[in-house]
């Protein structure tokens, strides 16, 4: 039996769905992308879960949060070097760099959490990734400076994601996917 919560959610999840060809048109269009770069984004998992967390949580606005998160995401990602980078003051929290992804009114925290603890997983499977390559281009990597242990973190989120579980974000990214994916 559905109870009023999880028809909340579903419904919320459906507005989703339904917006995110709109979305992607939308952030084509602010980017200017091409249509390959056009048909990635709509493909992108990460960007997928981070354009649904509003709407997973019931957030106000949430068309407006996913819009926004979605063009933060791109225009870190379309950044070779710059301000979305990862610094030093981000190794302080596997979270900090995802904080402007935070910025979310309303809605529930749990939901919110889970969602920013998948991040945080595909953004640290990415880290460790792309240690070698950091290390050659001296691009700052808190795995190669030792300030954090990939495989502590990595146990710590997998558990952590655990204790607020979000069966319709896990059908974007399940955990076990989110340490393969690109951020």
């Amino acid at each position: 039996m559905k109870t009023q919560s999880t028809i909340i959610i579903s419904s919320k999840i459906e507005e989703k769905e339904a917006n995110w060809p709109f979305l992607c048109e939308k952030i084509s269009d602010v980017f200017r992308l091409t249509k390959q770069e056009s048909n990635r984004l709509q493909q992108s998992q990460t960007a997928k879960l981070i354009a649904a967390i509003p709407y997973a949580a019931s957030c106000k606005k949430p068309e407006r949060s996913a819009f926004g998160n979605l063009c933060l995401y791109l225009a870190e990602k379309q950044s070779i070097t710059g301000p979305g980078d990862h610094c030093q003051e981000d190794d302080v929290s596997v979270y900090e760099r995802l904080r402007p992804f935070m910025n979310l009114e309303g809605g529930n925290s749990a939901v919110i959490t889970h969602g920013m603890q998948i991040l945080a997983l595909i953004m640290l499977a990415g880290y460790n990734r792309s240690k070698m390559e950091d290390s050659i281009n001296g691009i700052y990597n808190p795995l190669n400076t030792g300030t954090w242990d990939f495989e502590q973190l990595k146990e710590y989120l997998i558990s952590a994601i655990q204790i607020y579980p979000c069966p319709e974000l896990d059908k974007i990214i399940s955990v076990m996917d989110s340490l393969f994916l690109i951020w």
